[in-house]
């Protein structure tokens, strides 16, 4: 949650902890909005029952993001009790902002006076002479966000460091497993069902691929995985280095089991907010299904990533991707659904002027 810039604002407590729902009254619902069938009447409950359903689930999603975020010192919840009971007691608005605004300053380990700090926000809403000037305030916030961002660098750092060193030891003790096997990259496998054809074709890098697959970390905590009964479809040129040298290894109809090395997944720069750190050495069952030649009309896939959190259902975590031929070559390259839907429309005008089946070799 950034400190700067704030509005001024009567629900700037609640913009900066959860994203705003309402809709204004000046935005009419579109026009042209399909039709929907009603929801089902949700069975009356007591005021009771009503708020704890909304504590449980403002507790729920606040502690997904606070778990999350990098942090010099862990979160005490019996404090966390007392501060947050403190500030509903008094029911004050402008109390509560007060508390905001502190705890982002604890946050963020700021030096601050308290005196200079009320003087100056009590001179803006008073509509007095502000005691800093519009360039002051953009000097001062641009160097507190330079420390900050230092700042997260460091724990991140840190981070790192600590889990590729877990990482590390593990993958060495690994290597040595009945039926692990190691590429030169570090890349280590092992099959846990072999291909029902001895002559099963194997995918090149160039190839898509269909499978199921479930991503975890070293503890067994899932961040991803296909749905049941639905395997994912992925060009083998846009996912994370590990799965672009180890899918190849395996005949369609095998089941194998990756440990991916930090610097063959993510790295140090895997997806903010999510399961998966700095440093992360990640494991992956993977079943190949088939493969699936790249063409310029491939819809767009999720590669495999980090949820927020294990019971979430996926969501998407890298843009949306597009094979397509150039020079007869696959290329891979992001598209919005707005390219996606006139990519494909595109290659059915291509189709159809040449009066059989194909796609064109490139799409703009």
């Amino acid at each position: 949650m950034p400190l700067f810039p704030m509005k001024k604002s009567a629900v700037v407590c609640a913009a900066l902890i959860w994203p705003a729902v309402a809709v204004s009254a000046k935005d009419p619902a579109p026009a042209t909005a399909p039709p929907t069938a009603a929801a089902p009447a949700e069975a009356a409950v007591s005021p009771a029952e009503a708020r704890k359903r909304l504590s449980n689930a403002l507790g729920t999603y606040f502690g997904n993001r606070q778990k999350n975020v990098p942090s010099a010192e862990p979160i005490d919840v019996k404090s966390f009790k007392k501060g947050l009971g403190d500030v509903l007691a008094t029911k004050n608005r402008s109390y509560a902002l007060g508390a905001q605004f502190a705890g982002q300053l604890v946050h963020d380990e700021l030096d601050v006076t308290l005196d200079d700090l009320v003087a100056a926000f009590s001179a803006v809403m008073d509509g007095k002479e502000p005691l800093a000037t519009p360039q002051q305030v953009n000097d001062e916030i641009q160097k507190l966000q330079a420390r900050l961002r230092q700042k997260q660098q460091e724990l991140a750092d840190k981070e790192a460091a600590k889990n590729n060193a877990e990482g590390k030891a593990f993958l060495e003790k690994n290597r040595t497993a009945d039926g692990v096997q190691v590429t030169e990259s570090g890349l280590q496998y092992k099959v846990l069902q072999p291909a029902p054809d001895a002559d099963a074709k194997r995918p090149t890098a160039d190839d898509s691929v269909v499978c199921h697959y479930r991503g975890t970390l070293l503890d067994g905590t899932e961040f991803d995985k296909s749905p049941e009964n639905e395997p994912r479809t992925f060009g083998l040129r846009g996912v994370i280095k590990g799965w672009t040298e180890g899918i190849p290894l395996m005949p369609v109809g095998s089941k194998y089991r990756f440990w991916v090395p930090s610097e063959l997944a993510y790295g140090s720069s895997p997806r903010p907010g999510g399961v998966i750190k700095p440093g992360h050495t990640l494991v992956f069952d993977v079943e190949l299904v088939s493969i699936a030649a790249p063409t310029a009309a491939t819809p767009p896939v999720q590669l495999p990533g980090a949820r927020l959190d294990p019971g979430e259902k996926a969501v998407a975590t890298t843009p949306p991707i597009a094979v397509e031929m150039k020079d007869g070559k696959p290329v891979v390259r992001q598209v919005t659904p707005e390219q996606e839907a006139e990519a494909i429309r595109k290659a059915r005008e291509a189709e159809k002027a040449a009066g059989k089946d194909g796609a064109p070799k490139e799409v703009k």
